[in-house]
Protein backbone atom coordinates (compact mmCIF):
# COMPACT_ATOMS: atom_id res chain seq x y z
CA UNK A 1 0.00 0.00 0.00
CA UNK A 2 1.31 3.53 -0.84
CA UNK A 3 -0.28 6.95 -0.70
CA UNK A 4 -1.02 8.84 -3.46
CA UNK A 5 2.08 11.40 -3.47
CA UNK A 6 4.40 7.74 -2.95
CA UNK A 7 2.88 6.78 -6.50
CA UNK A 8 3.19 9.84 -8.13
CA UNK A 9 6.64 10.26 -7.19
CA UNK A 10 7.32 6.80 -8.21
CA UNK A 11 5.93 7.64 -11.39
CA UNK A 12 7.39 10.71 -12.13
CA UNK A 13 10.90 8.92 -11.13
CA UNK A 14 10.08 6.48 -14.22
CA UNK A 15 9.81 9.73 -16.50
CA UNK A 16 13.09 11.33 -15.52
CA UNK A 17 15.07 8.07 -15.84
CA UNK A 18 13.71 7.77 -19.19
CA UNK A 19 14.26 11.54 -20.22
CA UNK A 20 17.75 11.17 -18.91
CA UNK A 21 18.78 7.71 -21.19
CA UNK A 22 16.82 9.96 -24.09
CA UNK A 23 18.98 12.71 -23.74
CA UNK A 24 22.19 9.96 -23.57
CA UNK A 25 21.63 9.42 -27.19
CA UNK A 26 25.44 9.56 -29.52
CA UNK A 27 24.65 8.52 -32.85
CA UNK A 28 27.04 5.23 -31.78
CA UNK A 29 24.69 2.33 -33.17
CA UNK A 30 25.26 -0.11 -30.37
CA UNK A 31 24.98 2.20 -27.67
CA UNK A 32 21.58 3.95 -29.27
CA UNK A 33 20.10 0.64 -29.27
CA UNK A 34 21.07 -0.43 -25.39
CA UNK A 35 19.16 3.30 -24.53
CA UNK A 36 16.38 2.73 -26.59
CA UNK A 37 16.06 -1.12 -24.87
CA UNK A 38 16.33 0.84 -21.27
CA UNK A 39 13.73 3.28 -22.43
CA UNK A 40 11.57 0.64 -23.61
CA UNK A 41 12.04 -1.39 -20.07
CA UNK A 42 11.03 1.49 -18.16
CA UNK A 43 7.86 2.32 -19.97
CA UNK A 44 6.50 -1.37 -19.48
CA UNK A 45 7.42 -0.63 -15.57
CA UNK A 46 5.66 2.33 -16.00
CA UNK A 47 2.22 1.24 -18.45
CA UNK A 48 1.81 -1.90 -15.27
CA UNK A 49 2.00 0.83 -12.67
CA UNK A 50 -0.52 2.91 -14.10
CA UNK A 51 -2.70 0.16 -14.56
CA UNK A 52 -2.11 -1.84 -11.04
CA UNK A 53 -4.64 -0.92 -8.76
CA UNK A 54 -3.31 -0.10 -5.71
CA UNK A 55 -5.21 0.74 -2.14
CA UNK A 56 -4.18 3.90 -1.05
CA UNK A 57 -3.64 4.58 2.18
CA UNK A 58 -6.00 7.33 3.87
CA UNK A 59 -4.27 10.22 4.70
CA UNK A 60 -2.48 9.73 8.31
CA UNK A 61 -4.17 12.46 10.30
CA UNK A 62 -2.20 15.70 11.64
CA UNK A 63 -0.59 14.86 15.66
CA UNK A 64 -1.54 17.20 17.88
Amino acid sequence: MLFSEDIQEIQDAIIIAQNYYGSQRTGVLGRDAYIEARINDLERVLNKFITTPFKELPTPPKEI
